[in-house]
């Protein structure tokens, strides 16, 4: 099974239809061999720059939520208007 076939699986167990775009988020996310912490802004502009490619904030936002009500994400609160998202969903210290 390649890379994309996992990243495809993925994104349709969190009910989600595999679009390029959010083939290309799921590969930032996993395809990596450090945690990553990001916001949904980060990880737009992140896209935007690797890729050089616009990407809707709405696609990143969704795609996001969609992983972590799926248990793919964790998300940790830092305040009422800033969230930030882990990769890493075993139990862990955040400073």
């Amino acid at each position: 099974m390649n890379n994309n076939s996992i990243f495809i699986k993925k994104l349709r167990s969190s009910g989600l239809r595999p679009t390029k775009q959010r083939i290309k988020i799921c590969k930032l996310l996993f395809d990596r061999k450090n945690t990553f912490h990001f916001t949904i802004n980060d990880l737009a502009k992140k896209i935007s720059e690797e890729l050089n490619e616009k990407i809707s904030l709405a696609t990143v936002y969704n795609t996001v939520h969609a992983f972590e009500k799926k248990g793919y994400l964790k998300e940790i609160a830092i305040n009422s208007d800033k969230s930030y998202f882990d990769t890493n969903i075993t139990a862990h210290h955040h400073f």
